[in-house]
């Protein structure tokens, strides 16, 4: 399924996002995804929004102009020369070539000048972008990549699917992997890090212009790697605000049980389980609540104690044709009594709250 959607993406015209939203959302039916657009596209690079963007456009910009001029000034003139001097009934070569001691410094010394300033842009560039302002301590967030998705802690404890920033703030990153080499790459930040399994890495970005952009993973991780771009949203606000406006409060009165699951399920369960019926790597979750599941341990029906003993201990039942042992982790140390409970709450019915259009909203 997802090879399809692949090749379908890579048939379509860069220019025409909205067909490919609708074919993607037709074959996935996933909301953790972010929709693909145009993102500006251009023969250039996407616009700046961050405060390293027009220093990395400069350099780049500076070695491809001077590139170009080199290669006129190279090909052009053998071009000439190959017609002007080709072989032809009549003429003599000459018994040694001629020599011209300033050309020959010239097109030695200047290129290997202009290569040492390439070089010492580049340092300069690299250690900005690998050294943040000591004030981005303060702003730490944790980015863990996994088949096929991204997670943000944040330093309030608050975990999203998608990454929340706040303008003219220095921000570091901490990447970690689940799995397999990922790549943490925002074009518009101009930033790119391999995220490596069993290490930290470190990046940091300064935005400076509010709006929404791209977050996708740059190195192939398998066959799900292209749907692994998640929104990166810039708000005109401070840290303190931002870190407000995204916290989620399980005893927010707003909250209902069922939407503390659906939220719970975002950050900890999307990646592998679907709720529109499509096969992940663990069953999906749609229709299932009550019906009888053939697993390793004979039929079982899935009900609350099912679901609670499946989430804590992933090994103790396997539903028949999938992985044993399974690669689900345990999460009897991760998530709380009660934060199973709101799960359980959301598995039952993943399509809608059912307490919706309670008065008292099913609280």
């Amino acid at each position: 399924l997802r090879t399809q959607i692949q090749v379908s993406q890579l048939r379509l015209h860069r220019n025409e996002p909205e067909r490919i939203n609708m074919i993607t959302a037709t074959l996935l039916g996933q909301e953790e995804y972010a929709p693909l657009k145009s993102d500006g596209w251009s023969f250039w690079f996407p616009e700046q929004a961050s405060s390293i963007a027009a220093d990395v456009d400069f350099t780049y910009d500076i070695i491809l102009w001077i590139s170009v001029v080199f290669f006129v000034l190279i090909v052009a003139p053998m071009v000439v020369f190959m017609v002007q001097y080709r072989r032809r009934p009549g003429y003599k070569k000459k018994p040694s070539s001629d020599h011209n001691l300033l050309l020959e410094l010239s097109w030695t010394v200047l290129p290997t000048l202009i290569l040492i300033a390439f070089f010492v842009k580049g340092v300069w560039g690299y250690l900005d972008m690998r050294n943040p302002p000591e004030v981005a301590e303060e702003h730490v967030i944790i980015a863990e990549a996994y088949q096929f998705g991204w997670s943000f802690t944040y330093p309030n404890g608050t975990v999203t699917t998608q990454l929340e920033l706040p303008v003219n703030t220095p921000v570091k990153f901490r990447l970690q992997s689940k799995d397999v080499l990922h790549g943490f790459y925002i074009p518009a930040f101009r930033i790119k890090h391999d995220v490596v399994p069993g290490r930290y890495g470190f990046t940091w970005v300064q935005p400076t212009a509010p709006g929404e952009y791209r977050l996708n993973c740059a190195e192939y991780c398998g066959d799900g790697h292209s749907l692994m771009r998640r929104n990166v949203i810039v708000h005109d606000k401070t840290w303190d605000e931002v870190m407000k406006k995204i916290e989620w409060k399980y005893d927010d009165p707003e909250h209902s049980r069922w939407e503390n699951g659906q939220y719970i399920y975002q950050i900890r369960c999307s990646g592998c389980h679907s709720v529109n019926g499509d096969a992940k790597t663990g069953p999906t979750y749609k229709g299932q609540w009550g019906t009888s599941r053939k697993t390793d341990q004979g039929e079982i029906v899935m009900d609350d104690n099912y679901v609670r003993e499946s989430i804590k201990y992933p090994n103790k039942v396997v539903v028949e044709g999938y992985q044993k042992p399974s690669v689900m982790p345990a999460f009897d140390k991760i998530l709380s009594e009660e934060e199973i409970g709101y799960l359980i709450e959301f598995i039952k019915s993943p399509e809608e709250d059912p307490n919706a259009n309670k008065p008292d909203g099913g609280a």
